[in-house]
């Protein structure tokens, strides 16, 4: 069995987006407590490292991206001197999947985000994370694991967001019509409106 340096620059890359996704999407919610301080920071060099490991692996390949490494390493510290850690991951991601394909990338997040999503929102019920309720002008604000009560509505959107982007004429009724009942359980339960 032959493998290609591009499928391997692709596992690289799915490798770094997955652990970026799953981590970060982590950090907004009760889960937070479970790996914060230095097993944070290593999580964050494993994204970043990864993502310079695939870049490297590029260069070697092909002999003519010194250039893009030297570029990636440039735009590395500006972002760490400027906006810290995590954009530093957010912008190496970014840089390094400029040869992925876009939609293939959209399928596999609008996935992750869902599972973590519906894993969370689940933790939160059976009492694995904690999940705050508020009471607010008369109505009940409950948090479904998250730190903040809008970040389960502002996933959703994501995810819906990226299902139509990717599937455009092949969407499911069925799938919207679980999308639906998904962001009817979220709005009712945070009562996620700004106003």
């Amino acid at each position: 069995m032959k493998i290609s340096i591009n499928s391997v620059m692709g596992m690289l890359y799915y490798l770094g987006l997955t652990v970026y996704l799953i981590f970060m999407t982590l950090t907004q919610t009760m889960f937070f407590n479970y790996f914060r301080g230095s097993a944070y920071v290593i999580i964050l060099i494993f994204i970043i490292g990864v993502s310079y490991f695939k870049e490297l692996v590029s260069v070697l390949s092909k002999n003519t991206g010194v250039v893009d490494l030297i570029y990636l390493i440039i735009i590395s510290a500006f972002t760490f001197f400027i906006g810290g850690n995590e954009l530093l991951c957010t912008t190496a991601l970014v840089y390094v999947s400029r040869d992925m394909e876009i939609k293939n990338i959209v399928k596999y997040t609008c996935f992750l985000l869902f599972v973590e999503l519906i894993i969370v929102i689940f933790s939160s019920k059976v009492g694995v994370i904690s999940s705050y309720t508020e009471m607010r002008g008369g109505l009940l604000r409950k948090y479904l694991g998250f730190r903040y009560f809008l970040y389960p509505s502002a996933i959703m959107f994501n995810i819906v967001a990226a299902y139509v982007y990717s599937y455009q004429k092949k969407i499911k009724l069925l799938t919207l019509f679980l999308f639906l009942i998904m962001t009817v359980y979220i709005y009712v339960n945070t009562y996620a409106k700004l106003s």
